[in-house]
Parts: C-alpha cells; structure tokens; sequence
C-alpha cells in the first residue's frame, strides 16, 4: 500500500502502527484475550492431527468461580468474539483466573463498567 507524501513530513526510518479493518462482525460478545484461559491440543480429525484450540472464561455467580466455555468465532491478539458461553453483564474474572478452580469463593474488589 502507498501512502501520500506530499508535503514531505513522513521521514526515512519512521514508523506507525496502524488498524486495517477487513470486516465487521456485529451481534457479539467481546471477550478481552487475557482473561481467557487457552488449552490448545492436538486431535485426530478425518485422519489428520489438527491443532483444537479452546478458551473458557470465569465468571462470578453467588460470589463463586464459574468456568464457562466459549464459542469462538473470531480470535486476535487482543480480542476474542463469542457466539455463546457467556451473557451480556455477567462479571467476567480478568486478574487471577489461572489460580481459579469451578466453584471456588470469590470476592470481586474491582468492577469495570
């Protein structure tokens, strides 16, 4: 891709970081990747190993962990979009869910809008 230059202020040596958007997927919930838990194994598919990546989130019920798996639909370095496993305003472990096991007590000390 080319970009216009024409009043010479994009120097040699000069860098930035930019966003191309491809597509524009509507009607889903975004998970931020950290909280995330990703198990990635190898399986057997039509005679072929495949790599199966699956990511589960906690989420907090009654002051409990809740380990749900997500349906993923699209995945980046930053963001995962989900079609189900998780509900619009449920509280979503982002910090410590590595050290979390289903059904453990929790206590929420930070809550993000």
């Amino acid at each position: 891709m080319l970009v216009e230059n024409n009043e010479k202020r994009l120097k040699p040596g000069m860098y930035a970081e930019v966003e191309v958007v491809t597509g524009v997927i509507e009607d889903v919930i975004v998970v931020p990747r950290h909280a995330t838990i990703e198990n990635t194994r190898l399986q057997r598919i039509e005679g072929k190993d495949q790599v199966v990546k699956s990511y589960y989130v906690f989420v907090v019920d009654s002051n409990r962990a809740v380990q749900k798996k997500l349906d993923v639909i699209y995945a980046n370095h930053r963001w995962l979009a989900v079609q189900s496993g998780i509900e619009i305003g449920q509280p979503l472990v982002i910090a410590g869910q590595n050290n979390l096991r289903e059904g453990l007590a929790v206590a929420v000390s930070k809550k993000e809008e």
